[in-house]
């Protein structure tokens, strides 16, 4: 089990599907939390889910944190495809990020983002009324 002692060790990001203002259109937003600190990192909203723009996305929140290349945080994410891609796992080496991931089946890992997602869905006047 991971353990952050203090800001920028632990972060944990995810990608959750999100309905849009007209039926049959959905997003995909991306976020990052500091697990110690429950503070969002960053987020953004993207209409594909792919391993580019979480690496991009990585990217922007490192620099935008100044969490330096030096620091060896780690970045827990989900177990799906584009988390466990080749393409993204170099980035992440690059950002000098250790990966770790979910275990399958296993919702509680994720518990700090996947719980902000709850709340922005349920306090979002338009969302899930498609």
């Amino acid at each position: 089990m991971l353990e952050a002692k203090g800001i920028h060790q632990v972060l944990s990001r995810d990608i959750t599907l999100v309905p849009g203002p007209a039926k049959g259109q959905y997003y995909y937003v991306y976020m990052v939390i500091d697990v110690w600190s429950r503070r969002t990192l960053g987020s953004e909203v993207q209409d594909v889910k792919s391993t580019n723009l979480a690496g991009d996305f990585s990217d922007r929140v490192c620099q935008n944190e100044g969490i330096p290349s030096t620091d060896s945080a780690v970045l827990h994410s989900g177990n799906d495809a584009p988390m466990r891609s080749f393409r993204l796992a170099a980035k992440m080496r690059e950002l000098g990020l250790l990966r770790s991931f979910s275990r399958p089946g296993v919702n509680s890992e994720l518990a700090g983002s996947q719980s902000l997602f709850i709340t922005m869905l349920n306090h979002s006047p338009n969302w899930g009324e498609s």
